[in-house]
């Protein structure tokens, strides 16, 4: 997989967009919105960051998955994807 964009913020109250495939979008201060609408994108934050990723079938958007990083199974500063039931997994990276 080729990652094709690196999105970081790092100020409070930040919100991050991504529409490209195989984006990574993190987020290191408190209050933040990650949304991803391209396929195999991935998503990291601090506690309380909400995250949603869009599930592809056939390559075509099927649904979004939302979650809270804290919450809901998410781990802080871990990277997260979707399988292909549309269900959060964890990514890991040799940065």
């Amino acid at each position: 997989m080729t990652i094709n964009k690196i999105i970081l913020s790092v100020e409070f109250y930040s919100n991050n967009a991504s529409s490209g495939d195989c984006s990574r979008n993190e987020a290191s201060g408190k209050n933040f919105v990650i949304v991803c609408a391209g396929k195999d994108s991935q998503a990291k934050g601090v506690d309380g960051t909400l995250i949603a990723l869009t599930h592809y079938v056939d390559n075509l958007p099927e649904k979004i998955v939302t979650g809270k990083i804290g919450t809901d199974g998410l781990k802080v500063d871990t990277w997260y994807s979707l399988d292909n039931n549309g269900k959060f997994i964890e990514v890991n990276y040799d940065d």
